[in-house]
């Protein structure tokens, strides 16, 4: 019900998913796009000051050695990156991608919400505290509101 997805949002935010997962994005007046010969077009106005809601910062983030390992680079490719660092995902479309695949992260080996959550370490160890410390209620509106996505 429309009352659980927006009770799910507070709690969505409540336990800190919203602190790399975040909800939107407003592109700029002048946004212009790259050719694929790395020149630029004029701007697009119809991507000026639009507003998107993916669910992401598309940072990379520690994820601690829950979701280690996989990475098919050498350490030196990755700059500052370590192999327990990844991009956060944008969580729009979730339930489609879940649907898609079988399964989540960068390896599909999640193969519910909840998986991929306890998957979550390093810089989310308190937020995945505070998701496994949700009552049945919150968790309940919590996986209402994911699976609006």
């Amino acid at each position: 019900s429309n009352s659980s997805i927006a009770a799910g949002l507070v709690v969505f935010n409540n336990i800190g998913c919203s602190v790399c997962h975040l909800e939107s994005f407003t592109t700029q007046a002048n946004v212009k796009l790259k050719t694929t010969t790395g020149g630029q077009t004029a701007v697009v106005p119809a991507l000026r000051n639009v507003t998107f809601n993916p669910y992401s910062d598309f940072l990379l983030h520690n994820m601690g050695s829950g979701d280690s390992g996989g990475i098919p680079f050498q350490p030196e490719q990755l700059g500052q990156a370590t192999l327990t660092m990844w991009r956060t995902a944008p969580l729009w479309g979730l339930n489609n991608a879940l649907k898609k695949s079988g399964g989540l992260m960068h390896d599909n080996a999640s193969t519910t919400i909840t998986a991929a959550i306890n998957r979550h370490g390093g810089e989310a160890s308190k937020v995945i505290s505070n998701f496994q410390a949700l009552d049945s209620t919150d968790l309940s509106n919590l996986m209402a509101f994911l699976g609006s996505l």
